[in-house]
């Protein structure tokens, strides 16, 4: 198959970024094709996340590894074929992760290519709207390889995945972040905005307004998912001035909190608000792994099932727990992994300063910049098990004239800019 029609394929999906992979012969259905370490997590959404216990006899092997079931289909010449059981298994030891299932069910599956031990195959592998991933195999011959070296590039740092964006134009990631985040420093003072769903950027008044107003430059609508902001790269805006950095702000997904919501949990756990306005209840604070409970709200964090660098119980999980030792907010493992891995794969971090001029907020965006490549989960749990990570929610129930309640939940995992580094495989500073 010719370049441009399989580039064609995967656009028609609504795919831009794709990745490409030559096959090794030991990369088939009964081996399952390997794709790299955790970053293929990030490469490849699930739908479902398990962990689960195995029972491998192998020296290295782990007692739990993590099944990611995908919305996964192959794509050739007469259109578009779901792989039902296609999943992402994620064997955290070692740490690798291989393509599994992905021909049974599929009544038009590329088997000639990828039930044997083959040479000469190319993969390409992308993810389009919403959580869809996508598959195309063929051969390799001396034309497509020319197109591949032409158009591609080392996908970070590993040496698995070549890289072809969306404009095949030879940019490596590291060039394309930073180019876009130069553009925004030479902008000077921009008053705070937001982009809005109509593609326009709107005033913002809030104080929270950086993050907004630096991916509404780059045009990244505000989002709630587990997804990267700008082409791959999850930008994490803070200020110059603060050590502290939010890495992610996932809603617990288990226990009082997920099962009642989040006003009853703030009405059950909360506190009055310290100013003293009246209609309003909070819930804030920090917590740390294995510290006392919060003197006003009375619940203390815990990291259940993970043990001096390893997972220790599939049902392991970060957890709120009361006076009686009754966990009341849960955020399960398999969450964790689908939103650190997705997220964190690629991050950079942009600080601002922030100034009122003329009755309006601006901010200014400074040309240091950290670029974090290449993450694992376990450095996360790790982290939390060392107390480098806590808790730092910022929720509250307020209620209007009329006794109308609203409320705003927002679960923030923080660290110390100085810690950052524990975090990832690469970590480096950049003046762009």
């Amino acid at each position: 198959m010719k370049f441009k029609e399989i580039i064609k394929l995967f656009r028609d999906q609504g795919c831009n970024r794709i990745l490409v992979k030559n096959l090794a012969a030991n990369d088939n259905s009964k081996n399952q094709i390997y794709l790299g370490g955790e970053d293929a997590l990030y490469l490849l959404p699930s739908v479902e996340t398990k962990l689960e216990k195995q029972y491998s006899k192998k020296k290295k092997a782990d007692e739990f590894i993590f099944h990611n079931k995908l919305d996964f289909s192959w794509l050739d010449e007469n259109g578009v074929h779901a792989a039902p059981s296609a999943r992402l298994i994620f064997y955290p030891q070692y740490p690798e992760s291989r393509l599994s299932g992905f021909l049974r069910g599929c009544k038009n599956s590329p088997s000639n290519l990828l039930a044997g031990r083959h040479e000469n195959r190319v993969l390409f592998l992308s993810s389009g709207n919403g959580k869809k991933s996508f598959g195309l195999v063929t051969c390799r011959d001396k034309g497509l390889d020319e197109k591949i070296e032409k158009y591609s590039v080392p996908f970070g740092k590993g040496e698995v995945f070549f890289y072809i964006g969306p404009d095949l134009e030879r940019k490596d990631s590291v060039s394309e972040i930073k180019h876009a985040i130069r553009g925004i420093c030479t902008l000077g003072w921009i008053e705070s905005c937001k982009l809005g769903k109509d593609g326009n950027l709107h005033p913002y008044k809030a104080q929270n307004g950086g993050g907004y107003t630096l991916e509404g430059h780059l045009g990244v609508k505000p989002n709630g998912d587990a997804e990267p902001d700008y082409k791959g790269w999850e930008l994490k805006q803070h200020a110059a001035k603060s050590n502290i950095i939010t890495l992610l702000t996932p809603e617990p997904d288990a226990g009082f909190y997920n099962e009642k919501g989040v006003a009853e949990f703030i009405k059950k756990y909360g506190y009055p608000d310290k100013k003293e306005r009246g209609n309003r209840l909070n819930f804030g604070g920090i917590y740390k792994h294995g510290a006392e409970s919060h003197k006003d709200t009375k619940l203390c964090l815990k990291l259940i099932g993970f043990e001096n660098g390893d997972i220790k119980d599939e049902n392991g999980y970060i957890g709120l727990f009361n006076t009686k030792g009754i966990v009341v907010a849960k955020w399960t493992f398999p969450k964790l992994l689908e939103h650190w891995s997705r997220k964190h794969a690629k991050a950079c971090y942009v600080q601002s300063e922030k100034d009122t001029i003329k009755g309006i907020i601006h901010y200014r965006f400074l040309s240091e910049i950290s670029l974090g490549i290449g993450t694992k989960f376990f450095n996360f749990l790790k982290g939390v098990e060392e107390q480098i990570i806590y808790l730092d929610p910022a929720l509250k129930l307020e209620y209007d004239d009329n006794g109308k309640p609203t409320t705003k939940a927002r679960s923030q995992f923080r660290i110390h800019k100085k810690n950052l580094e524990l975090l990832y495989k690469s970590f480096e500073n950049h003046t762009v």
